[in-house]
């Protein structure tokens, strides 16, 4: 996350980039970059961009932000679906998760610099706002949303584990006073080969039968219901983009843990239960029930006068017969 303030307004800005530098400052002659993880916002579409490896130029692919597109080179990825830029007074801040792979690993320097509608450098040279340390493994875990609450949530977690593909990758809501980390809570799995999803039992030891990413099938334990439409995942890299739709039982209201996990294909943990945030479950508002009001109304009814009863021309014809004999 970035903030880019002009005293002049941010209205004139017309796009806004992050170097993420591996022991060179741009500019250099040494060819700044090449070899580098360099992204550029524009503010009013926002169209995100990437250098090419070979840096001077950038690649041809964009993404839009807040779409489930990505961009891409051989350093990083920009996942569009959780970057956004939001403008308050004079400052814009822009949102962009990047997803780093193994050979880009180590210490990083961070740069930031501004272009006005114009096309003039707000920022020349860019400025060095601090470093980031790029790590070799499970470089990427995120959870959206991190904190909130509601009865019902689609919750989107990305993992990455650059060392091996991974297999299964679990999403965990439990009370924080849950040492046991599966009874009682809502632990989700999600297997990318198979698309099959899976909800722990309530005693936290064994999954039950799966269903299928996208099927109207649902899975319940006594804290929450996962469903089939709407829990999917994507993959670019070694990247995993897991959704996971739940909705929650009143017993299970208050406040719980997220913790993320999974698992390569042979089965060993490369990550495990790390907390990335809260969420507060509520109950699930009830309907509005219909209110009725029960009133007495008088039923006046009006007097009969002058009533003559005549009888009906069968009647008359029967009886001039009868005279007749």
């Amino acid at each position: 996350m970035a903030t880019y303030s002009d005293p002049g307004g941010v209205t004139e800005v017309q796009s806004l980039s992050l170097f993420i530098m591996n022991g060179i400052a741009p500019g250099s002659r040494s060819g700044w970059s090449a070899d580098q993880c360099i992204l550029t916002y524009t503010v009013s579409s926002g169209v995100i961009q990437l250098t090419q490896d070979s840096g001077g130029e950038f690649l041809s692919t964009t993404a839009t932000a807040e779409t489930a597109q990505t961009v891409s080179n051989s350093q990083c990825s920009v996942l569009a679906s959780l970057s956004s830029a939001t403008i308050a007074g004079d400052s814009v801040t822009v949102r962009l998760f990047v997803a780093f792979s193994a050979e880009f690993s180590g210490d990083k320097q961070l740069y930031l610099s501004a272009d006005s509608k114009e096309g003039t450098h707000d920022t020349d040279p860019p400025t060095e706002v601090g470093t980031y340390n790029v790590t070799a493994s499970v470089s990427s875990v995120f959870v959206s949303p991190s904190s909130g609450s509601g009865s019902e949530q689609t919750f989107t977690a990305i993992y990455s584990d650059v060392t091996s593909q991974i297999q299964s990758v679990f999403l965990n809501l439990k009370s924080s006073g849950n040492n046991t980390l599966a009874a009682n809570a809502c632990k989700l799995r999600y297997d990318s080969s198979s698309n099959d999803i899976y909800l722990v039992n309530d005693a936290g030891t064994n999954y039950g039968s799966p269903i299928t990413s996208g099927s109207t099938a649902v899975l319940s334990n006594s804290q929450c219901k996962l469903f089939g439409i709407g829990t999917f995942a994507t993959t670019f890299g070694n990247n995993v983009i897991a959704y996971f739709r739940v909705s929650f039982f009143p017993l299970f209201v208050g406040k719980k843990e997220i913790t993320l996990g999974g698992v390569d294909q042979i089965g060993v943990s490369t990550f495990s239960n790390l907390s990335r945030g809260t969420y507060t479950v509520t109950a699930s508002p009830l309907a509005a029930s219909q209110a009725f009001t029960l009133t007495s109304t008088p039923v006046s009814i009006a007097a009969l006068e002058h009533l003559q009863i005549r009888p009906s021309p069968c009647l008359q014809t029967e009886n001039l017969m009868e005279a007749s004999h």
